[in-house]
């Protein structure tokens, strides 16, 4: 996939009719949390868009927004009422991420790539993940 070539820099306060999907797109992935987020950043997530409070400038965010600007990240500065809408968690610790979904393969598709690349398959089935997000801590 290609990066963007372009940087967003949004001052968004409150709802608007012709708002984007993000609220609403179930190809996106959200990710909630300041440690959330900086993780994704630093596993080599592609974050499409970034929402961060209004005027926070704290470390923690200021991190954040360094990654996001290394990788082209659209970045959006909005109000705490427009974080709580978009949050799953209500828990965005003021930043909210927004990633493409991840893909998932079927079982015969992971035992055939592994067949063609003549190696042992190695799988790992998970069930009642609660935050996805975390999943490598």
């Amino acid at each position: 996939m290609q990066k963007k070539n372009y940087e967003a820099d949004v001052r968004d306060h409150g709802h608007r009719p012709d708002s984007k999907k993000e609220d609403t797109d179930a190809s996106l992935s959200k990710i909630e949390g300041r440690n959330a987020v900086m993780e994704a950043f630093r596993g080599g997530k592609t974050i499409d868009r970034l929402f961060l409070l209004d005027g926070c400038k704290d470390g923690p965010i200021r991190s954040i927004l360094r990654e996001a600007k290394k990788t082209d990240t659209i970045i959006h500065f909005v109000d705490k009422e427009r974080l709580n809408h978009m949050s799953e968690t209500k828990k965005h610790q003021g930043v909210i991420a927004v990633a493409s979904a991840y893909a998932y393969a079927s079982v015969e598709d992971i035992l055939a790539r592994a067949e063609q690349r003549m190696e042992q398959p190695f799988i790992i089935m998970l069930d009642s993940i609660e935050d996805p997000h975390n999943l490598g801590r």
